[in-house]
């Protein structure tokens, strides 16, 4: 029972996240390896990040804003906000792209293409970045991510207790 309940998880994990492949094109002889890239997007999921502790390989990329219709990019570097159903669902906490209106993160996204910004962001591997702060703005705190459904709404708009 415990296995088949472990199996479901697993599961529902890629269903839920939108991922779709090819089990013929599993490899992990590089980092842009349909595997890697499978790796990277449940860590990203799930709040995992590699390294050491929660902050390991932070860095902050600055640069002009791209999207593919897939992925947003700045240079070469391929930046995720979490699942799409998340983002194109949840609404913003904060109006990154200054235009005044309450809008999906999604939307917010799309504001700030062909803009400069800055994010900070972990390394999951070469050129894949999970992002948690936007021009300064936190999206999103290091661990266990809002979409996990056990994080603070308190945190995410700074509120206090009680």
């Amino acid at each position: 029972m415990y296995k088949k309940t472990i199996t479901l998880g697993i599961i529902s994990l890629f269903l839920l996240s939108g991922i779709t492949m090819n089990v013929s094109a599993l490899s992990t002889n590089s980092p842009s390896s349909s595997m890697s890239k499978l790796y990277n997007r449940l860590c990203d999921m799930i709040g995992w990040c590699r390294g050491t502790g929660v902050y390991a390989n932070m860095v902050n990329i600055t640069g002009i804003f791209e999207y593919d219709g897939t992925n947003f990019y700045i240079g070469d570097a391929e930046l995720h906000f979490g699942p799409t159903w998340y983002i194109k669902s949840a609404d913003s906490a904060v109006d990154y792209d200054g235009d005044g209106e309450n809008e999906s993160v999604y939307d917010e996204l799309l504001g700030l293409v062909n803009t400069e910004i800055t994010v900070g962001a972990h390394e999951q591997s070469e050129d894949w970045y999970s992002v948690f702060t936007i021009n300064g703005e936190v999206y999103r705190v290091p661990g266990i991510p809002v979409w996990a459904g056990i994080h603070t709404w308190r945190w995410r708009h700074n509120q206090p207790d009680g």
